[in-house]
């Protein structure tokens, strides 16, 4: 079993929440992330795309207001878990996002956080491709992943995917890579705006308003 669902069954929910808090703000500040997000907005419909245990969407929502209503999905069983907030406007399900897309699900904002390096690269365009489904006229695609830097944070950043997450195809994009297949999937013609977010410059966001 991998280290990380092991320490898991042994806090429990509410230690898993803060310890998963204390280790994640190592690699990155996902306060920051939501906050420069909501900034773009306004936004009535979102949905994070490979949510995990809801902790970018529990911040997202704090931010965007009282009138978003949110969909978190992810492959993994029980997506958002660990979610704190209001419930009545936060839907999370079991999926992928080419069941959410086929199903003509729209919103104004799509967000894809450090999903990309858990799939394999033969299928990532093909995922960005259904994202770009999911974006109501409009509306805005959030693209925040892990790139591939020498530096020791990514040493460790691969460490925690590959033996403490457990996932051992994990494969990281240096950030050329990344934006080649965001214009891959966008359109090479596609205006991106890019900025890191601290604590590394590994947390690499592409953010488009693309063309409907």
């Amino acid at each position: 079993m991998p280290i990380g669902p092991a320490v898991r069954g042994v806090l429990g929910p509410r230690l898993e929440l803060l310890a998963a808090d204390a280790y994640r703000r190592l690699f990155v500040d996902l306060d920051s992330l939501a906050e420069s997000v909501a900034e773009i907005g306004p936004y009535s419909s979102l949905i994070e795309v490979g949510c995990g245990e809801g902790s970018l969407l529990t911040r997202l929502v704090a931010r965007l207001g009282r009138d978003v209503t949110a969909l978190g999905i992810d492959i993994a069983a029980d997506p958002g878990r660990s979610f704190v907030g209001d419930r009545a406007r936060v839907t999370f399900c079991q999926a992928t996002v080419a069941e959410i897309a086929g199903a003509g699900n729209r919103f104004d904002l799509v967000v894809v956080s450090d999903v990309l390096h858990h799939v394999p690269r033969a299928d990532r365009v093909a995922l960005l491709d259904s994202c770009c489904e999911l974006i109501a006229p409009g509306g805005t695609v959030v693209v925040k992943e892990w790139v591939k830097r020498v530096n020791l944070a990514h040493a460790a950043a691969y460490s925690s995917d590959r033996y403490i997450s457990g996932d051992t195809t994990v494969d990281f994009y240096s950030a050329a890579e990344l934006r080649q297949a965001m214009g891959d999937a966008f359109g090479a013609a596609t205006k991106f705006t890019e900025y890191a977010v601290r604590p590394h410059k590994n947390n690499v966001v592409l953010i488009c308003h693309p063309t409907m």
